[in-house]
């Protein structure tokens, strides 16, 4: 007899935004991308947005982005 598979057992997909695009050649920017990367291939989705909206909010002269 085939038992049920229990309620919730596909897999969590979280809501992602869009890669950020850091700034080229800045290196927080770069340090950064690199926590995000990290952040992601663990499935620290929490941190991995941390790192996003920092940067995207990290400051760059106007028309540089």
């Amino acid at each position: 007899m085939d038992t049920p598979e229990a309620v919730g057992s596909e897999p969590f997909e979280p809501f992602l935004l869009p890669s950020p695009q850091p700034h080229v050649g800045c290196d927080v920017c770069s340090d950064l991308v690199e926590q995000w990367q990290t952040a992601r291939a663990e499935g620290d989705y929490s941190r991995a947005t941390d790192a996003s909206v920092l940067i995207r909010r990290h400051p760059h002269a106007v028309g540089e982005r």
